[in-house]
C-alpha cells in the first residue's frame, strides 16, 4: 500500500512539473506558432507537419532554411531527419554561418549570446562563411531574429528574456505581453 502512495505522489508531481513546464503549455505553443507563421507566411497545417519532425525552438530554423536557401520545408526536414546538424542542412541548402548573423550595435552582455557574437567579431567578415555554428547556436539566432522582429522588440530585450526563461515559446509569449503592455501605456499617455 506504502508503494501505491509513494507512486500516486510521483504521479502527481511529475504532472505538476508538465503543467509548468512551458513547453507543455498549448497557449504559448499556439502562440509560437502563430508568430512562425506571420513571419514566414506560412499555413498552419504546415507548421504542424514540421513540428511533427522536429523540436519547437527548431521550428523556425526549418522555415528559415527554406526561406534562405530557397528550398522545399519537405527539403529541410528531410535532411534534418537524416541526422545532420543545422550547420550541414544549412551547407546543402548553400547557406553558411554568415546567413545567420543579425546586426546588433553595441555591447551584448546576454551569457547566451555574447559567445555566439563573439565568434563572428572575432572572425573578418570575409571569413564569416566558414564559422562552424553549434544547433544551439543558430536555434538562439534564428528565434532571435524571429521573435524580435515579428513583434517589433528590442533585441536586447529579448536575448536577456532568454538569457531568464530558456525557452522560445515563453520568450514569445513574454514579448508579446510585454508588447502589448507597451502599447497600451502609449495609447494612454497619447489620450492624456
Amino acid at each position: 500500500m506504502r508503494n501505491v502512495g509513494v507512486l500516486l505522489a510521483v504521479l502527481l508531481l511529475g504532472s505538476a512539473v508538465a503543467a509548468d513546464n512551458p513547453t507543455h503549455d498549448a497557449d504559448q505553443f499556439a502562440q509560437y506558432s502563430e508568430t512562425v507563421s506571420r513571419y514566414f507566411r506560412a499555413p498552419a497545417g504546415q507548421i504542424d507537419m514540421v513540428a511533427d519532425h522536429v523540436n519547437p525552438s527548431e521550428i523556425p530554423v526549418v522555415f528559415y532554411i527554406a526561406d534562405r536557401g530557397k528550398v522545399s520545408v519537405e527539403k529541410v526536414v528531410e535532411l534534418r531527419g537524416q541526422g545532420e546538424t543545422w550547420m550541414e542542412v544549412a551547407a546543402d541548402c548553400n547557406l553558411n554561418a554568415a546567413d545567420f548573423y543579425i546586426m546588433v550595435v553595441g555591447e551584448i552582455k546576454s551569457k547566451t549570446f555574447a559567445p555566439i557574437f563573439a565568434k563572428y567579431t572575432a572572425t573578418p567578415m570575409t571569413n564569416w562563411k566558414s564559422l562552424e555554428l553549434t544547433d544551439d547556436e543558430i536555434v538562439n539566432l534564428v528565434n532571435l531574429r524571429l521573435v524580435a522582429s515579428q513583434n517589433d522588440y528590442s533585441a536586447y530585450d529579448v536575448m536577456a528574456m532568454y538569457d531568464y526563461y530558456p525557452d522560445w515559446q515563453r520568450v514569445n509569449r513574454k514579448t508579446v505581453l510585454a508588447k502589448a503592455e507597451l502599447l497600451r501605456k502609449q495609447r494612454m499617455a497619447q489620450s492624456e
